[in-house]
């Protein structure tokens, strides 16, 4: 029982000392206790919850088993501390676990002796009838138990444990129970001797497996989580082989047949073994194994010492030792962890600490040549830390301490470092500084430093990375006023040159709008080739990111205004023609969009020219032109890899190669995964596209685009990643509701049709290959394409040289495939699957392709997986307009896009608009084809306007 005691107020100006006193068991709750002095005192068991213990020091003393629940901690002091279970949990503990151990021990022989029952037939167990029929059944409800026992075991070791639980699991209900439901219909058995009735043979055996599996994998379990909480398997591995003995006595002086007594010795034996190596797995930490080890913690803390939701900021925990710690929603800002022990062994939730890596650079205070790319330090107290060569790249270490810290030769690649304290750290070599964010708030002052480097590559066919100084060294303090001066500065860069009256205007209406910020013009640099850079003088705690946006859109408004005057009257009659053909649909206006994408990578970004022609009867005159850069992210390779990992797991089954074997694993966690994997894309795609270096594209195109009207944008590139990418997610198609996107490549002409004028034909001629079939229903494509108003000529599972005749022979305006295929990694080839015996890739059609193309053909739709590899030879052929699917997909996802892109591209949609549509009606399909929507994509060739319907009827 706690001995509360009364509440206790120190003496004015004064502090309470507990030195070396035995508290054990004392209730402080709700104190104010700051300032106090408990070092060298016995805590054992205190009730500290919700008390005041700023700046208190526990220093050396032993707070095992208290309670420190909501307290607040901030500057506290637990420098050698001794933390986790006292005493008499820790005896009750081991107690239980003993225990617990030794009926393991029991049930490991148990279950191999009901496995052993079955398979030589005991028939105290069982009773089918007949003996015969009795015998059969019996030992095929054995080998199913062994079976299923086998496979967990073999998981086990593979996978780890919770893979094991869950697979294990799954094969258990799909093949051990409808096994045994069989064998006991056929047998009319039951548990008890006597007269089996209708039914319960199926029951008797089913419960006969269950058993000796439930006994088989639950004494696993409990003997590897004894031994976790024991932290050592060798005296639980003791304990159990007690219960084993027990076992094995009992069966000697019972009557026992030798056959079943030694299976079951060996059954144990194995069993036995396979706990105390998942012990060890889970004891070392290894992953797979983590699940035990983490529930074996949960356990312990319970009555461990608990810091939950407590306010730890700027504690220090040097030399504590943490085990069996709850340190859960704790603030830990600029917490000290270094010199720790056993952190690894305390349960942390979702603080910082439940990253390894993390945990580890605070405890050692030793991240020299570490990377840790993207990960959370925010708050983290690295002070005097050793961190040279270490990456930071995309890190978050705002508010961290790296006072005294050795950063030099660290990588700080669009590091966030607001409020971040670097006072006296030593930063010579570093780079990547052109893209850290810091403010105001980040502390620079006395920083050691000679030089460093602004880029973290270097420019291309360069080995410049922007050396500071350019040559020679730092002086004293030069480098806090380098950065101060970047801090206090904004850079507006142009890159079309400079329109002085937009640029006058813009900054007086800027300044004006801003006092506060105490804006003043620096400089005017002229870099050549176009580009002007204006730095302005801003106040330390302006807000640059505003300012800046607020100025680019006072400059192009009035640089945009400026350029009108010229033309205002004519402009204006345009705009009213413009209006009036859109209310009498007698103008045909048709915004085309070229984005080239010229060579680079996600490590060095990639330049883009950015073109818009309006088509107006016929002529497409180039209305606007800019430059912008995508800058480097080689992580957005990575997520896109980890959604398409995520998203070919989810997939039921889908038109991929030859289909696999069907399985009956459960898909929640892969579509759950899919669909966070998806978010984190959408949004790592869009902050790309929002980047500074491309804001000037996206604003071309706000500038120049009508919303209202149908908007073909072409994404011109060979870089096989940057084709993959769902580009459609971009934030842009929200607010341009008739824009769809396309791919092409950057080498293209226009294919050489005979010139002929155009006739009114009585149908359209579409070319429908309907391929191997195996695993896939493509009776929904064939009803889709049937219901058209067309001439639809199918070949079902044709030869090679059957499609080819077809290619040469006749003329085609459409050719569509659905079944089969898939491309090659490299995104260049693929492969179609014309019936289960052959396949082909487009190369081995190129003359017969090439015959169709210039005898009409004018769009092929690919309604099969992974057909980007099939579109980039198609495109080599000069295709007009191409339809793929850039992953694997589903049936449902297949037979919907067709079937709603064909209705209403035949209803006289435009071509583009009729994809998207069809696309997006695709999220109906969500609960069960997640990132449907981002399947479908065009490929066209830019020297040929996309076709209507009527097009193909008037023989264009």
């Amino acid at each position: 029982m706690l001995n509360h005691a009364a509440t206790i107020t120190p003496p004015p100006g004064q502090t309470l000392t507990f030195i070396g006193q035995n508290l054990k068991g004392r209730s402080f709750l709700g104190q104010n206790l700051t300032g106090a002095d408990f070092s060298g005192a016995q805590l054992q068991g205190a009730d500290f919850r919700k008390t005041n213990l700023t700046r208190a020091n526990f220093d050396r003393a032993n707070i095992q088993s208290a309670n420190f629940t909501q307290a607040q901690l901030n500057g506290s002091n637990f420098t050698g501390a001794s933390a986790g279970l006292s005493n008499i949990p820790r005896a009750a503990i081991a107690t239980i676990s003993t225990l617990v151990a030794i009926a393991a021990g029991l049930g490991e022989c148990l279950g191999p002796s009901w496995i052993m029952n079955l398979l030589i037939f005991d028939n105290k167990l069982l009773r089918f009838g007949s003996a015969d029929t009795t015998y059969v059944y019996s030992l095929t409800a054995g080998l199913v138990s062994l079976e299923i026992l086998i496979v967990f075991l073999v998981i086990t070791v593979r996978s780890g444990i919770g893979v094991a639980l869950r697979l294990g699991g799954i094969h258990a209900l799909t093949i051990g129970l409808p096994a045994s439901t069989m064998i006991g219909v056929l047998a009319g058995a039951k548990v008890f001797p006597g007269p089996a009735g209708p039914g319960e043979a199926s029951v008797g055996v089913g419960g006969a497996i269950a058993m000796a599996i439930f006994l088989s994998i639950t004494s696993i379990l409990l003997l590897a989580l004894m031994a976790t909480l024991q932290e050592s398997y060798i005296w639980t591995a003791i304990a159990s082989a007690v219960g084993i003995l027990l076992i094995i006595y009992w069966n000697i002086i019972t009557p026992t047949p030798p056959v079943m007594m030694i299976g079951m010795i060996i059954g144990a034996i194995i069993l036995w073994g396979f706990s105390l190596f998942i012990a060890r797995q889970s004891i070392a930490n290894r992953p797979g194994y983590q699940s035990v080890r983490q529930l074996a913690i949960m356990i312990k803390t319970l009555f461990g010492t608990k810091f939950y939701g407590a306010d730890l900021t700027q504690a220090s925990f040097s030399g504590t030792c943490l085990k069996y710690t709850d340190l859960r929603k704790i603030n830990a800002t600029h917490t000290l962890w270094q010199n720790s022990r056993q952190l690894d062994w305390a349960r942390v939730g979702l603080t910082i600490l439940s990253n390894p890596i993390v945990r580890d650079l605070l405890v050692s205070g030793d991240g020299q040549q570490q990377s840790y790319i993207g990960l959370n330090l925010r708050g983290a107290n690295l002070s005097h830390a050793n961190l040279r060569e270490a990456n930071f790249s995309q890190a978050d270490l705002s508010d961290a301490i790296l006072q005294n810290a050795d950063l030099q030769w660290a990588t700080l690649t669009q590091t966030q470092a607001i409020a971040a304290n670097f006072t006296g750290a030593n930063l010579t070599g570093a780079c990547g500084l052109a893209t850290w964010n810091i403010d105001h708030t980040t502390h620079l002052g006395n920083i050691e430093c000679r030089w460093i480097y602004l880029l973290e590559t270097a420019k291309p066919n360069t080995d410049d990375r922007e050396r500071r100084p350019s040559s020679g060294e730092f002086g004293p303090g030069e480098f806090t006023s380098l950065f101060r001066e970047v801090i206090n500065t904004i850079d507006l860069i142009f890159r079309n040159g400079i329109d002085q009256r937009a640029f006058s205007q813009s900054l007086q209406q800027l300044q004006s709008e801003n006092n506060a910020a105490q804006l003043e013009l620096q400089s005017l640099e002229n870099k050549g080739n176009g580009t002007v850079i204006a730095k302005l003088k801003v106040s330390p705690t302006a807000n640059k990111s505003d300012i800046h946006s607020q100025f680019t859109q006072f400059y192009q408004d009035a640089a945009l205004k400026f350029n009108q005057q010229q033309d205002l009257l004519n402009q204006h009659i345009q705009t009213l023609y413009e209006k009036v053909d859109r209310l009498t649909q007698r103008a045909s206006i048709d915004q085309f969009v070229l984005l080239q994408i010229h060579p680079g990578d996600f490590d060095r970004g990639f330049p883009i020219t950015l073109q818009i022609f309006r088509y107006e009867d016929g002529v497409a005159p180039l209305s606007a032109q800019t430059q912008g850069h995508l800058p480097p992210n080689p992580l957005l390779v990575q997520s896109h890899q980890h959604w398409q990992s995520a998203y070919l797991r989810s997939l039921k089954a889908a038109r991929l190669d030859v289909p696999s074997q069907i399985t009956n694993i459960s898909r929640d966690d892969f579509f759950r995964d899919c669909l966070q994997t998806q978010q984190n894309l959408t949004q790592q795609i869009n902050q790309w596209l929002a980047s500074d270096s491309f804001r000037p594209i996206e604003r071309t195109l706000q500038i120049n685009l009508d919303p209202d009207q149908p908007i073909r944008i072409l994404l011109q590139t060979d870089h096989h990643p940057l084709r993959r990418l769902p580009w459609q997610t971009w934030r842009f198609f929200q607010d341009y509701p008739q824009a769809e996107l396309a791919l092409s490549k950057p080498d293209y002409h226009a294919p050489r049709i005979p010139a002929t004028p155009p006739s009114i034909k009585q149908s359209v001629k579409i070319l429908a290959i309907l391929g191997d079939s195996r695993g896939i229903d493509l009776k929904s494509d064939r009803a889709a394409l049937e219901s058209l108003d067309a001439d639809v000529t199918f070949l079902i599972e044709p030869k090679r040289h059957e499609l080819s005749e077809s290619l040469w022979n006749q003329a085609w305006d459409i050719l569509f495939f659905a079944g089969h295929s898939h491309s090659q990694p490299d995104g260049i080839t693929g492969q179609l699957w014309l019936n289960p015996k052959e396949s082909l890739s487009i190369a081995d059609l190129q003359y017969a392709l090439t015959q169709a193309i210039n005898h009409g053909l004018k769009l092929a739709i690919f309604n099969s997986c992974d057909g980007l590899g099939l579109a980039n030879q198609l495109a080599d052929l000069q295709i007009p307009q191409i339809i793929v699917m850039r992953q694997p997909v589903s049936d449902a996802v297949a037979q919907a896009f067709l079937k709603n892109f064909l209705q209403r591209f035949a209803q006289g949609q435009p071509f583009y608009q009729a994809v998207r549509n069809a696309r997006e009606q695709l999220h109906d399909l969500a609960e069960q084809n997640p990132s449907a929507s981002w399947l479908p994509v065009i490929i066209q060739n830019p020297a040929i306007l996309p076709p209507t319907w009527q097009d193909f009827h008037r023989g264009k």
